[in-house]
């Protein structure tokens, strides 16, 4: 017997029994659909948070708690608007459907949201429901051009839910193990910020010679030297199909098969003369992205060999000159980019990509440190840090796979 079927979730909290009972959403609470005040009137709006009242968007719902807007009402536009009390629960309906949050502060909002003010249930457990149904919600919208739940669809939208005590535990549940993720997620923000900070402390900025932020020991002036001294161009063919493997560069994972990434293979059916590229070897994708304005530079690192496109400049360094964990981490910093924007032909930007030839992208110039071992000290601690990254990145992972067991276990 399917007990879900029934109405009774997998795992409960002890003491509870009995099949959930099925509502719409216009049973659980009030319903009411947003406005906006005219935005002509600027006697509607003030930018003094003092004094403005909050007024809610669906680009502000990015916390499942919310108590703060990018724009404030004043008096004169809160009189206009539709208000709510504090713990209602804020669905958008329009366009990005199903972001869900809770108002900590009584809030006005815009036509894109429906509010459901509760009334004897618990508004986390209706606002963690609803997160978990958004996919059969979003189903709801029409076909249109700018999807919508109109306000009756909306309050006739089916759910089940427990008793209030049930609710309570549940919506106290899910509240702590939200809070939990975001502090995880603040964490790993946070080390990632002082990632950033390192790598422009660590490396000297455009026109020095030294670093802001040096190991002990180490005095000497930083050389510049192109990268065509330090690194030697890689343009040998697969022609024997050494590899099968076609890769393609992605600006946070780096190297990586294409089938994998893309679940789907885009590369040509003969690889014959793509570059064939091994372990520890370089490649740049001169393909720009939000982020990256003057594309990226990965290491081959998660396979032996594979293969990349034409397009893509490969080489490899010359360890005698550069550390490779060094080179690494100095094309995560942003200091090559002014080389490849100076060296990048007039209107540099077509189809996506950077107008730069691989002989113009070998003569940009790199500062190092002529010791290599100053290069290996720096590469290191980078490494160590990002090592805590990743280690922060997959307790965050697990939590949020925890929670999704346990939405789909705790639930009807």
């Amino acid at each position: 017997m399917d007990n879900k079927k029934n109405g009774i979730p997998k795992l409960r909290f002890p003491g509870f029994t009995g099949a959930w009972e099925q509502r719409k959403l216009g049973e659980i609470g009030k319903v009411f659909t947003g406005n906006t005040p005219s935005t002509k009137n600027t006697e509607n709006w003030t930018t003094d948070k003092s004094i403005g009242h909050v007024w809610i968007t669906p680009t502000d719902i990015n916390n499942n708690i919310m108590f703060d807007s990018e724009r404030y009402l004043s008096d004169k536009g809160w009189s206009q608007a539709r208000v709510v009390p504090k713990n209602s629960v804020l669905i958008t309906s329009i366009a990005s459907i199903g972001k869900n949050a809770i108002n900590g502060v009584e809030v006005a909002f815009n036509q894109q949201i429906n509010a459901l003010v509760v009334q004897k249930n618990n508004p986390y457990f209706i606002l963690t429901l609803m997160n978990k149904e958004k996919q059969r919600f979003e189903s709801l919208a029409g076909q249109t051009a700018t999807p919508i739940i109109n306000k009756s669809t909306f309050s006739s939208f089916m759910v089940k839910i427990p008793s209030e005590t049930e609710q309570e535990q549940i919506g106290e549940f899910f509240k702590q193990l939200d809070s939990l993720i975001a502090l995880h997620q603040r964490k790993l923000e946070h080390l990632q910020e002082q990632k950033k900070g390192l790598l422009q402390k660590m490396f000297p900025k455009n026109g020095e010679t030294v670093p802001e932020v040096r190991f002990p020991g180490f005095t000497d002036a930083w050389e510049q030297r192109k990268l065509g001294e330090v690194a030697t161009r890689v343009t040998r063919k697969n022609k024997n199909l050494e590899s099968t493997l076609p890769l393609t560069i992605s600006a946070q994972l780096g190297l990586v098969d294409q089938i994998s990434y893309f679940d789907k293979r885009i590369a040509s059916s003969n690889l014959t003369n793509y570059i064939l590229l091994n372990r520890g070897e370089f490649a740049y994708n001169k393909s720009y992205s939000n982020g990256y304005p003057f594309g990226t530079v990965k290491r081959l690192n998660r396979y032996d060999k594979g293969v990349i496109p034409s397009l893509y400049i490969a080489f490899m360094p010359n360890t005698i000159f550069i550390n490779s964990d060094f080179m690494e981490m100095y094309f995560e910093t942003s200091l090559w980019h002014k080389e490849v924007s100076a060296r990048a032909s007039e209107g540099a930007r077509n189809h996506g990509l950077l107008n730069i030839s691989p002989s113009d992208f070998m003569d940009i110039y790199m500062k190092i440190p002529e010791k290599i071992e100053e290069q290996k000290k720096i590469a290191k601690f980078l490494e160590d840090f990002d090592s805590l990254i990743a280690l922060h990145q997959r307790k965050l992972e697990h939590l949020e796979l925890m929670k999704k067991g346990l939405l789909q276990q705790m639930f009807v």
